[in-house]
């Protein structure tokens, strides 16, 4: 059985390299640049709202290095903060059926805000498209991709690869690439603001056999309880209960991925999200 079971990881490993030449290249394109050992990640949970009051109040973005994701760039603390980094990774800002208004406004926020140097990390297909990149027409955004074909949760050699950068860690969360960049650049605290990941909440089935939700970012105001659809099949199609909870676990496995991945780093991540709803790091709180 061991024997079958490594011929099988071997197999997975090989169709993963194979597929990561064809999609994207065999290349590290993260520089190792901290020179700060730690470093804090602004994710898009309901209570960051409250961290970014702490965090301005006790000025610890003048001292400290931040990353934001996302529409964070939409938000009037962007300017305040002025995260050393930024990351996005939903297709919406590629290609955004239904989003339009709201990638448009990324697009001119970053670059009418950004008065300072700022590093965005961008998936591999999306920097690849020059016409995507000459979006950007502030000088002080530096663009940098990250891969995004993943590896079999029991990769052959995983660490060694992940510590050269070329493993993709798209598990459903931008949260997750902000982790893996943020080891790429060589930092060895990683701390996590407003990573919630409270999915659950509000989820039900109304009386059309409808699976609903109500999703909250901080930057939502009373949000609806609304029926939740994905596009996986290039079709707008509605979830089924175990689709979503299958997806939503993958979410969760894929920060235990981290985790080990971060060890091999010798690093540490720290989640100081009060409520949060994972449990793969250490907690301060």
């Amino acid at each position: 059985m061991r024997i079958k079971y490594n011929i099988r990881r071997s197999i997975e490993l090989a169709n993963f390299l194979i597929k990561l030449c064809r999609q994207e290249d065999m290349r590290n394109h993260i520089p190792h640049v901290a020179n700060q050992e730690c470093i804090y990640i602004l994710a898009n949970g309901p209570s960051l709202n409250q961290s970014l009051t702490d965090i301005i109040n006790n000025k610890r973005y003048l001292t400290d290095c931040m990353m934001s994701m996302n529409f964070f760039t939409n938000d009037e603390r962007y300017e305040i903060i002025k995260p050393k980094y930024h990351v996005i990774s939903d297709p919406m800002f590629y290609d955004a059926p239904g989003q339009e208004d709201r990638v448009a406004d990324f697009f001119v926020n970053i670059n009418a805000k950004t008065t300072w140097p700022i590093t965005l990390f961008v998936p591999y297909r999306f920097w690849k498209d020059k016409v995507w990149q000459g979006k950007f027409t502030n000088q002080n955004i530096s663009l940098i991709p990250f891969h995004q074909v993943t590896p079999p949760y029991d990769c052959l050699f995983l660490n060694w690869i992940a510590q050269h950068g070329l493993i993709g860690v798209n598990f459903g969360s931008v949260l997750h690439h902000c982790i893996y960049v943020s080891l790429l650049s060589g930092y060895k605290e990683i701390f996590l603001y407003g990573a919630d990941h409270t999915f659950f909440d509000g989820l039900c089935v109304n009386d059309n056999n409808q699976v609903c939700k109500k999703t909250t970012h901080f930057y939502d105001e009373n949000p609806d309880v609304v029926p939740i659809f994905h596009t996986y099949t290039g079709v707008k199609t509605a979830y089924t209960m175990s689709h979503f909870l299958s997806e939503y676990a993958g979410i969760f496995k894929g920060h235990e991925l981290l985790r080990r991945i971060a060890s091999s780093f010798n690093a540490i991540i720290i989640n100081v999200t009060p409520g949060s709803m994972i449990d793969a790091y250490e907690r301060q709180v």
